[in-house]
């Protein structure tokens, strides 16, 4: 799902809204949607010794680079891969045209409604529904199907557009942190905050922690608490 075009449009959607800033520190108020947890103060620290010049950890802005993961990282993940949603629904709209999947898996249990059976298609029965949605129409007529069922789609739980979903803290961080060669800084969110997000773990079904977790202690990695460390989740509406 990382290499579609769908993702790639996503993708450029969010980094639309935060461009990376050359100069970090000219921000009044740091991070202002994180709390004066641990990781707030480490970001903070690591962006001041990367840009202050004379420091031996200064990297010179052509240098500095970010990179961010997406899903559940940039915007919500859960509980399926908003792209994924995007698939479902897509198969949905196409099946009056296509009679035979009502006895063809893993069409018949989608628009049954049966997820389970969905889900225990495992990734080749994912493939064969993107594949199906995907496919037979152009790039434009592409952009126009996602663009459209991002400008309408609310997600059940918060009853907003996916496109809203996004994290206020790390728009933020994307307009302040640039990390370069030599010093750098690896940095991963738990999501732990069911209220107002979703709590999940080792065991979920999408995003799985537990390689990450454990990486994350091994590779010294700041872990982001999202209930702990944000004051905000998602911007304003």
């Amino acid at each position: 799902m990382k290499t579609n075009r769908l993702n790639r449009l996503f993708v450029a959607a969010l980094v639309g809204l935060a461009a990376l800033a050359t100069s970090p520190l000219q921000a009044a108020e740091p991070l202002p949607s994180w709390n004066d947890t641990a990781p707030k103060m480490a970001l903070i620290e690591f962006v001041e010794k990367v840009t202050q010049e004379g420091s031996s950890d200064f990297v010179p802005p052509e240098q500095r680079i970010a990179t961010f993961d997406n899903d559940g990282t940039l915007w919500v993940e859960y509980p399926m891969y908003t792209q994924a949603l995007f698939a479902f629904d897509r198969i949905k709209k196409l099946a009056p045209e296509h009679p035979e999947w009502k006895t063809t898996q893993p069409f018949k249990a989608l628009l049954e409604g049966d997820m389970k059976t969905v889900g225990d298609s495992g990734m080749k029965g994912l493939m064969e529904i993107v594949m199906a949605s995907h496919s037979g129409m152009t790039a434009e007529e592409f952009e126009k199907e996602a663009t459209d069922w991002l400008d309408t789609t609310r997600q059940t739980k918060f009853d907003r557009l996916y496109t809203e979903l996004i994290y206020q803290p790390q728009v933020e961080l994307l307009e302040y942190a640039m990390a370069g060669d030599g010093l750098r800084m690896g940095l991963f969110v738990h999501h732990t905050d069911a209220e107002r997000e979703y709590a999940y773990d080792r065991k979920s079904h999408v995003g799985t922690l537990d390689k990450a977790l454990d990486q994350a202690d091994a590779k010294g990695w700041t872990i982001v608490d999202m209930k702990r460390d944000w004051k905000t989740i998602f911007p304003a509406k």
